[in-house]
Protein backbone atom coordinates (compact mmCIF):
# COMPACT_ATOMS: atom_id res chain seq x y z
CA UNK A 1 0.00 0.00 0.00
CA UNK A 2 1.55 3.08 -1.00
CA UNK A 3 0.92 6.09 1.10
CA UNK A 4 0.26 9.72 -0.58
CA UNK A 5 1.60 11.73 -1.80
CA UNK A 6 5.50 10.37 -1.84
CA UNK A 7 6.77 13.17 0.31
CA UNK A 8 7.15 15.00 3.83
CA UNK A 9 3.70 17.27 4.73
CA UNK A 10 3.58 19.61 7.02
CA UNK A 11 1.23 18.38 9.83
CA UNK A 12 -1.43 20.94 9.74
CA UNK A 13 -4.77 20.28 10.92
CA UNK A 14 -6.13 20.22 7.37
CA UNK A 15 -3.06 17.49 6.44
CA UNK A 16 -3.89 15.45 10.34
CA UNK A 17 -7.81 15.06 9.25
CA UNK A 18 -6.83 14.11 4.93
CA UNK A 19 -4.48 11.61 6.74
CA UNK A 20 -6.46 10.00 9.46
CA UNK A 21 -9.27 10.12 6.70
CA UNK A 22 -7.14 7.86 4.19
CA UNK A 23 -6.25 5.67 7.11
CA UNK A 24 -9.50 5.45 8.00
CA UNK A 25 -10.98 4.35 4.46
CA UNK A 26 -7.99 2.26 2.99
CA UNK A 27 -6.40 0.69 5.88
CA UNK A 28 -7.47 -2.62 7.35
CA UNK A 29 -5.53 -4.66 10.00
CA UNK A 30 -5.37 -8.38 8.85
CA UNK A 31 -2.52 -9.62 11.38
CA UNK A 32 1.02 -9.97 10.26
CA UNK A 33 3.34 -7.86 8.01
CA UNK A 34 6.49 -6.95 7.51
CA UNK A 35 7.57 -3.75 7.87
CA UNK A 36 11.16 -3.20 6.30
CA UNK A 37 9.29 -1.62 3.17
CA UNK A 38 7.68 0.86 5.04
CA UNK A 39 10.53 1.79 7.01
CA UNK A 40 12.65 2.05 3.59
CA UNK A 41 9.87 4.01 2.14
CA UNK A 42 10.41 6.27 5.30
CA UNK A 43 14.09 6.21 5.05
CA UNK A 44 13.91 7.77 1.94
CA UNK A 45 11.76 11.05 2.32
CA UNK A 46 15.15 11.66 4.56
CA UNK A 47 13.00 12.46 8.26
CA UNK A 48 14.54 13.14 11.56
CA UNK A 49 12.36 10.85 13.37
CA UNK A 50 10.44 7.98 12.25
CA UNK A 51 7.24 6.74 14.48
CA UNK A 52 7.35 2.86 15.09
CA UNK A 53 3.79 1.31 15.72
CA UNK A 54 3.23 -2.47 16.24
CA UNK A 55 1.09 -4.22 17.89
CA UNK A 56 3.73 -7.92 17.40
CA UNK A 57 6.57 -7.89 15.82
CA UNK A 58 6.96 -12.02 15.15
CA UNK A 59 4.99 -12.24 12.39
CA UNK A 60 4.25 -15.66 10.47
CA UNK A 61 3.99 -17.12 7.00
CA UNK A 62 5.04 -15.17 4.79
CA UNK A 63 6.05 -12.11 6.75
CA UNK A 64 8.27 -14.03 9.22
CA UNK A 65 11.67 -12.47 10.54
CA UNK A 66 13.81 -13.39 12.87
CA UNK A 67 14.82 -10.93 15.39
CA UNK A 68 18.38 -10.50 14.36
CA UNK A 69 17.66 -10.76 10.66
CA UNK A 70 15.06 -7.54 11.31
CA UNK A 71 17.72 -5.71 13.36
CA UNK A 72 20.43 -6.37 10.82
CA UNK A 73 18.01 -5.04 7.53
CA UNK A 74 16.89 -1.77 9.78
CA UNK A 75 21.05 -1.56 10.43
CA UNK A 76 21.43 -1.22 6.52
CA UNK A 77 18.24 1.32 6.54
CA UNK A 78 19.78 3.80 8.86
CA UNK A 79 22.94 3.13 9.51
CA UNK A 80 25.27 5.28 11.74
CA UNK A 81 26.84 8.37 10.16
CA UNK A 82 30.56 7.88 10.75
CA UNK A 83 30.59 11.92 10.62
CA UNK A 84 28.54 12.44 13.11
CA UNK A 85 28.48 9.15 15.33
CA UNK A 86 24.77 9.49 14.83
CA UNK A 87 22.47 7.90 12.73
CA UNK A 88 20.48 9.29 9.35
CA UNK A 89 17.12 9.12 11.71
CA UNK A 90 15.71 8.24 15.30
CA UNK A 91 13.30 5.41 15.36
CA UNK A 92 11.00 6.10 18.44
CA UNK A 93 8.47 2.80 18.93
CA UNK A 94 5.07 2.16 20.47
CA UNK A 95 4.13 -1.16 21.16
CA UNK A 96 0.38 -1.65 21.63
CA UNK A 97 -1.70 -4.21 22.63
CA UNK A 98 0.94 -7.12 23.12
CA UNK A 99 3.74 -6.85 24.27
CA UNK A 100 6.60 -8.57 21.43
CA UNK A 101 7.95 -11.69 22.78
CA UNK A 102 11.38 -10.48 21.28
CA UNK A 103 10.95 -7.35 23.10
CA UNK A 104 12.26 -6.54 19.27
CA UNK A 105 10.70 -2.85 19.25
CA UNK A 106 12.72 -2.42 22.56
CA UNK A 107 15.69 -3.50 21.31
CA UNK A 108 14.92 -0.90 17.69
CA UNK A 109 14.69 2.01 19.91
CA UNK A 110 17.53 1.54 21.76
CA UNK A 111 19.47 1.56 18.99
CA UNK A 112 17.93 3.73 16.57
CA UNK A 113 15.86 5.92 18.90
CA UNK A 114 17.69 6.95 22.18
CA UNK A 115 16.74 7.49 25.74
CA UNK A 116 13.08 7.52 25.65
CA UNK A 117 12.55 6.41 22.51
CA UNK A 118 10.23 3.09 23.64
CA UNK A 119 6.70 2.96 25.00
CA UNK A 120 4.17 0.21 25.42
CA UNK A 121 0.40 0.73 25.77
CA UNK A 122 -1.50 -1.98 27.29
CA UNK A 123 -5.23 -2.62 26.45
CA UNK A 124 -6.41 -0.73 29.61
CA UNK A 125 -3.93 1.93 28.83
CA UNK A 126 -5.80 2.29 25.12
CA UNK A 127 -9.17 1.59 26.94
CA UNK A 128 -9.78 -1.54 25.49
CA UNK A 129 -12.00 -4.30 27.15
CA UNK A 130 -9.41 -7.47 27.37
CA UNK A 131 -10.85 -9.89 25.05
CA UNK A 132 -14.05 -8.29 23.70
CA UNK A 133 -14.07 -7.96 19.85
CA UNK A 134 -16.62 -6.51 17.32
CA UNK A 135 -18.30 -8.21 14.23
CA UNK A 136 -14.78 -7.03 12.24
CA UNK A 137 -12.96 -9.23 14.58
CA UNK A 138 -11.45 -5.54 15.85
CA UNK A 139 -11.03 -4.96 19.31
CA UNK A 140 -13.80 -2.44 21.06
CA UNK A 141 -13.49 0.24 22.80
CA UNK A 142 -15.34 1.29 25.63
Amino acid sequence: LRVPPGRLMPASDEQVRRTVEWIETRVFPTGGSNPLPALDAAMKLEPDLIFFLSAGMTGAGEYEMGPDEFVAALERLNPVVSRSGRRKARIQCVAFLNRDAARLLERVSAAHGGPDSFRYLSREDLGLEPGRRGPDGAPVLE
